[in-house]
């Protein structure tokens, strides 16, 4: 009688969500607002107070104004701007990535683990640390070193390095299902 083989492969999905992007902005904020701070300060010596004293015209002090607060709107807008588009950017390259894991099964015992990637596998993750991974694994129950099939989910936060390491470390050659 021939032995039997059985392959179950797991996928796992990553998940952005929108509370990133509040971390995202807050230190483009910061920067954004010390520019224009010192872009302010600058700019109210130069056309406040060196100008005026050789020309004493008063349309200088009006498009000072204007100058200031155009300056403010678009240091106000862009962070938030920016972050968003960068946001949406992570976003469609993290949802729906796709982290497989094909197990092998062989006379009931484990023959052997790989980690699949699909075509997201280029991602750099260390370059996408605002985003978080969240990693479901389908259809696999952890008990005493041992793999069940069940129809539950193990959730797992980390890259994809992490989730692999997790696995191969759970999940060994040999263990008894």
């Amino acid at each position: 009688m021939e032995a039997k083989v059985q392959e179950s492969i797991f996928e796992t999905e990553c998940v952005c969500t929108f509370d990133n992007l509040k971390e995202m902005t807050s230190n483009t904020r910061k920067t954004a607002y010390t520019i224009y701070f010192y872009a302010c300060y600058i700019l109210l010596i130069v056309f406040g107070v060196i100008i005026p004293i050789y020309n004493d015209k008063m349309f200088i002090a009006i498009v000072v104004s204007v100058f200031l607060n155009v300056i403010g709107i678009i240091f106000l807008i862009m962070p938030r701007f920016n972050a968003k588009k960068q946001y949406e950017a992570y976003k469609e390259m993290c949802n729906g990535n796709e982290l497989r894991i094909k197990v092998v099964i062989y006379e009931d015992r484990i023959e052997n683990i790989d980690v699949i990637n699909n075509k997201y596998t280029e991602i750099n993750y260390n370059e996408v640390k605002k985003v978080v991974d969240t990693v479901n694994l389908y259809n696999i129950v952890l008990k005493n070193n041992s793999v069940i099939m069940l129809d539950k989910k193990l959730f797992i936060k980390g890259n994809h390095e992490d989730v692999s390491a997790f696995i191969k470390n759970k999940i060994k050659k040999g263990d008894k299902v």
